[in-house]
């Protein structure tokens, strides 16, 4: 009797395939199709979906063959999920720089990292800079399904002809 377990995933992320077939002799083959045009003929394989933009179910199959050649085999589905974009935009004001997701969602989990030690997990944050800097700020995302994105990009914060005459 041909039987797999395989968990929903986050594309990029491992999906790992447990194969609970019974029955039939010591001697059976596998070949799983993974829906995504790669194949394999371990017994209880590992696979990684590419990256993808939108969430995307792919049908997967495993096929068993007994020594006499006689076959079964079951296809289930997979959910693979797109994790959020995680790319901003900034926007300076004196030592106040304000960041925006540029594809927001409410139901997103949102953690900004200014680069100087301070964080933030608001949707969208002003954050004030203490000094001149070129510092990198990033954003991480967790949506709905749990999946994690990260983006992180080089600011050039400066801040006046004061604060230079300081330093």
């Amino acid at each position: 009797i041909v039987d797999f377990f395989v968990s929903d995933v986050c594309a990029g992320d491992t999906s790992h395939f447990i194969n609970k077939t019974t029955g039939g002799d010591s001697t059976i083959t596998y070949f799983w199709r993974f829906g995504d045009g790669s194949t394999s003929n371990l017994e209880n394989p590992k696979h990684v979906y590419d990256s993808i933009k939108f969430t995307k179910t792919y049908l997967v199959t495993l096929i068993a063959t007994l020594s006499d050649n006689t076959q079964d085999s079951l296809t289930k589905y997979v959910d693979v999920y797109a994790g959020s974009d995680a790319s901003f935009t900034y926007k300076m004001d004196g030592p106040f720089v304000t960041f925006t997701p540029k594809n927001f969602d409410a139901t997103n989990a949102y953690f900004w990292d200014f680069g100087d030690g301070s964080s933030s997990n608001l949707m969208i944050v002003t954050h004030q800079y203490d000094n001149l800097l070129d510092i990198s700020a990033c954003l991480g995302i967790v949506n709905g399904a749990g999946c994690k994105s990260q983006y992180c990009q080089e600011l050039g914060i400066f801040l006046g002809i004061e604060s230079m005459k300081a330093n």
